[in-house]
C-alpha cells in the first residue's frame, strides 16, 4: 500500500486519533507505524536516526530490512494474523544496511486492523548486565573455593556449588540459616568481629576453623564484605572462604624442611653466608659466632645483619679482590676456593655459585677453619700410608730375614775354631754391611710411616722415584718386570716430599695390583711444556715447564666408563682389598701442589698415569754433614741411659774404649739420682722408654744442670723434636742404628764446646 504523506495522515487520524503522534513524537526509544505489510508509514527521529531513514521518505522501507532473515519471517507471520494485539521479541539484533546496529526488545502492537506500532527499545545494557551476571554465576560455581551470600538478616540466600562439596551440606537444608552452623565452637569470638565489620561496613579478612557435616573441622581463609543497596541499606554480606588444610600441611611440611637445613648447616663448624647479586646478605648459619671476628677476608666489628651489605663485613683493602671473584664465580658458574690468613688463624673460603633453577642467584660465601681441615685430611692421609705399608709388609719381613740370615751365617763362620783373624774380620765387614741395609730400610719405612707435619719445599723429584724404588724391590712378586727411568737432570718440585712418596707408592701399588699374573711395571720422570690442548683442558698457561712422573702398567686396565670415578674417595674396584683411599688422596696432593693427573688406559694392555707437578727454579733443600774431625779429645764424665740392656752395654763400652768415663742407667728416674750424687759433662740417652722419654729427660736435666751437653738417640724422631734437641738444648741426634765413630764425634763436639 502506496500513500503519500498526507493521505497516510488522514488515514491514521480517521482510524486512531491523534494520541499516536504526540506518543511516536516524544518518545524517547524509538517509535514507528507500519502496516500488515511491514512497510513503515510513520517514524519518529530516534528510529530514523537508527534505521538510517529518511523522516520524509518512510515508505520506501519495509520493518524486514531492519531484521534479520529468521526474525523476519516471524514477524511478517505475525502481522498476517488477525485478532492479535501484540507481541515482545526480546534480546533482537536491529540492522542497517545490513548491519548491526543495536541489540535491542521489538515490540509490536495493533493500532486497528492493518495497521501496528513498532518500539525498539535499546536492551545492550541488560542484556550485558544478565550476560555478565550469568558469567559471575557460571565462575562462582565453577570456583574451589567456597562462596555464599546473606540477606539483611545475615540468612544464607545463595551458596555456590563448592560450598555442598567442601562442608557437606545441601543447599534445601543451609538456605534461611545464618552461617554460624559452619563455625567450631571456639569460634564465637571472631564471628562477633567479622559480623560487627559488616555492620560498620567495612570488609573483614581472616581465618576461621570451620566444621564439616560430618564433625571434621579444616581451617579457612575467609574474606567477608558487606553488600549495599541504591539507597545505602545493608542488604547482607558475601563471603569467599578457602579451604587452607593443604596449605598448612605444606606450611609445616616447609617450616620443618626449612629448620632441618637450618640445624644441618649450624652443626656445620664453617660459617657460610648467602649473598644475592646486589650484594645483599640473606642468609646465614651461626657459623660466624663460633669463629673469632676476623675470618676469611671479613672483620665483623658488629653482628652480621640480613639485608645489609655483605662488603660492609669485608676487610679494608680486599673489596675489589672479591668482588672480581664473586663476578668470575657468577660468570663460570664454577666455585672458587683461597687461602685467608689473619693473626687468630688460617682460614679456607670457598665461594660457589648458588643457583635457583638453572640460574646463579647469588654467592654462597663459606669460610673453614683450615687448621681443622688440616688435621682431618692429616688423619687421612696417615690411615692411607699405614695401609700402603702393610701392602709392604710381607716383602719388608722377607728382605729382613735374608739379613738377618746373612747376619747369622757370618757370626757361625766367625766362630768357627778354625778361622783365622782375616776370615772372622771379613765376616764383620759382611755384618755391617748387611746392618747398613736393614737400616736404611728401616729408616724408609719409618719416614714414609711417620705421622709428621705437612711442609712444602723444593727437591729433586729424581731422589723420589729412587726411594720408592728401593722399597718397591723388597716387595714386588718376581713375576713383575720393574725398572726405573730418571730424567738426567735435576727436576725440582716444591710440596711435602713425604706426599711425593706416598703418591707415586699409591700409584705403583695399583699398578701391582692390576698385574696378577705378572707384567712390567716402569716409573720415568721427564720434564715437558704444556701444550696448548692441555693448558685449555686444565686451565693452565700454554708452555708452562712441568714435571711428569708418569707409571706405567702392562695389566688388566681400567674400562672407559669407570676412568671418571677412580679419584672418587672410597671408590674401588678392588673386591674385599683396599679402601679406595689411595689414588682419591693421591689426586689431593697433586692439586694442592699445583699439578694435575692425566690417565691413558686401554682394557687388557695396561694403563698409564701421568703426574704433572709445576717445575720450580729454587735451589733443592740439602743437610750438610757435621764437619769431620780427625782428632778426638776423648776425656769426660758421661751417663748413658737406655732401657735395653744390650744397647746400655755396647754404648758404654764404645765409649769407655774411646777414653770417656760413663756410668749408666736403665731409666730416667735413675738417671736423675745418678746426676744429683755424681757430676757429668754429657747425658746420652734414648728416647721412648717407660715412664719419662728421652726428650722429657733432656728437658729436666738442663732445667737443673744447664752446662751439660745432650745427645738423644732414637730409631726415629718426631721433626719436631729433632729441631727443638738442635736448637733449644743446643744438643745432637743420633738415628739408630749408627756408626760409633758418628756417635764418637758427636760426643767429642759436644765437649770441646763446654770448653
Amino acid at each position: 500500500m502506496q500513500l503519500d504523506g498526507l493521505a497516510l495522515t488522514h488515514t491514521i487520524t480517521g482510524l486512531t486519533g491523534e494520541w499516536w503522534r504526540c506518543f511516536i513524537d516524544n518518545s524517547e526509544e524509538a517509535m514507528l507505524v507500519c502496516n500488515a505489510d511491514g512497510n513503515i508509514l510513520k517514524l519518529n527521529s530516534q528510529a530514523a536516526n537508527l534505521l538510517q531513514i529518511r523522516l520524509k521518505e518512510p515508505a520506501d522501507y519495509n520493518l524486514s530490512d531492519a531484521l534479520t532473515p529468521s526474525l523476519s519471517q516471524k514477524v511478517n507471520a505475525f502481522l498476517k494474523v488477525e485478532g492479535q494485539r501484540q507481541i515482545t521479541y526480546s534480546g533482537i539484533s536491529i540492522l542497517a544496511d545490513g548491519r548491526l546496529r543495536l541489540i535491542a526488545d521489538l515490540q509490536i502492537a495493533e493500532l486497528s486492523p492493518g495497521y501496528f506500532m513498532v518500539g525498539i527499545k535499546d536492551a545492550g545494557r541488560r542484556w550485558r548486565v544478565e550476560s555478565h551476571a550469568q558469567r559471575l554465576t557460571t565462575a562462582i560455581d565453577a570456583t574451589s573455593d567456597v562462596f555464599f551470600f546473606t540477606d539483611a538478616e545475615f540468612k544464607l540466600g545463595f551458596v555456590n556449588s563448592s560450598f555442598q562439596i567442601v562442608t557437606g551440606y545441601n543447599i534445601e537444608e543451609v538456605l534461611g540459616h545464618t552461617a554460624d552452623f559452619l563455625r567450631a565452637a571456639s569460634q564465637a569470638p571472631i564471628i562477633e568481629e567479622y559480623l560487627g565489620s559488616v555492620r560498620r561496613g567495612v570488609s573483614w579478612t581472616g581465618e576461621l576453623m570451620n566444621v564439616r557435616r560430618d564433625g571434621s573441622q579444616y581451617p579457612v581463609e575467609s574474606t567477608i564484605s558487606p553488600i549495599f543497596g541504591k539507597n545505602g541499606d545493608l542488604l547482607g554480606y558475601v563471603a569467599g572462604e578457602r579451604d587452607v588444610s593443604a596449605k598448612k600441611r605444606m606450611q609445616e611440611e616447609l617450616l620443618l624442611e626449612r629448620n632441618f637445613s637450618l640445624s644441618i648447616l649450624d652443626s656445620i663448624d664453617s660459617a657460610i653466608y648467602a649473598v644475592d647479586s646486589d650484594h645483599r646478605l640473606t642468609h646465614m648459619n651461626d657459623g660466624w659466632k663460633r669463629l673469632p671476628s676476623s675470618h676469611g677476608f671479613l672483620n665483623l666489628r658488629k653482628n652480621p645483619t640480613l639485608q645489609t651489605d655483605f662488603f660492609d663485613y669485608v676487610q679494608e683493602g680486599k673489596k675489589d679482590e672479591l668482588e672480581a671473584f664473586f663476578q668470575e664465580v657468577i660468570t663460570t658458574r664454577k666455585a672458587q676456593v683461597l687461602p685467608a690468613s689473619s693473626p687468630n688463624g688460617h682460614w679456607v673460603v670457598k665461594i660457589s655459585p648458588w643457583f635457583h633453577e638453572q640460574d646463579v642467584r647469588g654467592i654462597i660465601y663459606a669460610v673453614s677453619d683450615d687448621a681443622k681441615l688440616q688435621e682431618l685430611q692429616k688423619k687421612l692421609y696417615q690411615a692411607q700410608k699405614m695401609e700402603t705399608v702393610g701392602t709392604l709388609a710381607a716383602g719388608v719381613a722377607h728382605a729382613f730375614n735374608n739379613l738377618l740370615q746373612v747376619i747369622r751365617g757370618n757370626i757361625e763362620l766367625a766362630q768357627m775354631k778354625n778361622a783365622s783373624i782375616d776370615d772372622i774380620r771379613w765376616n764383620m765387614r759382611r755384618i755391617s754391611e748387611v746392618t747398613q741395609q736393614a737400616s736404611a730400610i728401616t729408616y724408609q719405612m719409618l719416614s714414609f710411616s711417620r705421622d709428621s707435619e705437612e711442609k712444602n719445599v723444593v727437591f729433586d723429584f729424581n731422589g723420589v722415584i729412587a726411594e720408592v724404588a728401593s722399597l718397591l724391590r723388597l716387595s714386588l712378586p718376581s713375576n713383575i718386570e720393574f725398572t726405573i727411568h730418571p730424567h738426567p737432570g735435576m727436576l725440582s718440585v716444591q710440596m711435602d716430599s713425604t706426599r711425593a712418596n706416598q703418591v707415586v707408592l699409591n700409584l705403583c701399588v695399583n699398578a701391582r695390583d692390576a698385574m696378577p699374573n705378572g707384567g712390567k711395571l716402569s716409573i720415568s720422570t721427564t720434564l715437558v711444556a704444556l701444550s696448548a690442548e692441555q693448558a685449555a683442558i686444565q686451565q693452565r698457561i700454554a708452555g708452562s715447564l712441568y714435571v711428569r712422573c708418569s707409571v706405567r702398567d702392562s695389566g688388566v686396565g681400567i674400562p672407559a666408563d669407570v676412568i671418571p670415578r677412580i679419584f672418587d674417595p672410597f671408590f674401588t674396584t678392588k673386591e674385599d682389598k683396599g679402601t679406595g683411599l689411595g689414588l682419591s688422596i693421591a689426586h689431593d696432593a697433586i692439586c694442592r701442589a699445583g699439578g694435575f693427573v692425566e690417565v691413558d688406559s686401554e682394557v687388557g694392555r695396561g694403563t698409564v698415569f701421568h703426574v704433572f707437578l709445576p717445575a720450580v727454579n729454587s735451589e733443592v733443600n740439602a743437610f750438610v754433614d757435621a764437619e769431620d774431625i780427625s782428632e778426638h779429645d776423648c776425656s769426660g764424665r758421661i751417663l748413658v741411659v737406655d732401657d735395653v740392656e744390650l744397647i746400655r752395654d755396647c754404648t758404654q763400652a764404645f765409649l769407655e774404649n774411646a777414653g770417656y768415663a760413663v756410668r749408666t742407667a736403665c731409666n730416667a728416674d735413675e738417671a736423675l739420682k745418678l746426676m744429683e750424687a755424681n757430676a757429668f759433662d754429657l747425658l746420652y740417652t734414648d728416647n721412648k722408654m717407660p715412664g719419662i722419654s728421652g726428650f722429657e729427660l733432656i728437658h729436666l736435666v738442663t732445667q737443673r744442670w744447664p752446662k751439660i751437653k745432650c745427645i738423644l738417640a732414637s730409631g726415629h724422631l718426631d721433626d719436631n723434636i729433632q729441631q727443638q734437641v738442635i736448637e733449644r738444648y743446643k744438643g745432637r741426634v743420633l738415628k739408630k742404628p749408627y756408626h760409633m765413630s758418628d756417635a764418637l764425634r758427636s760426643v767429642s763436639e759436644l765437649l770441646r764446646m763446654g770448653k
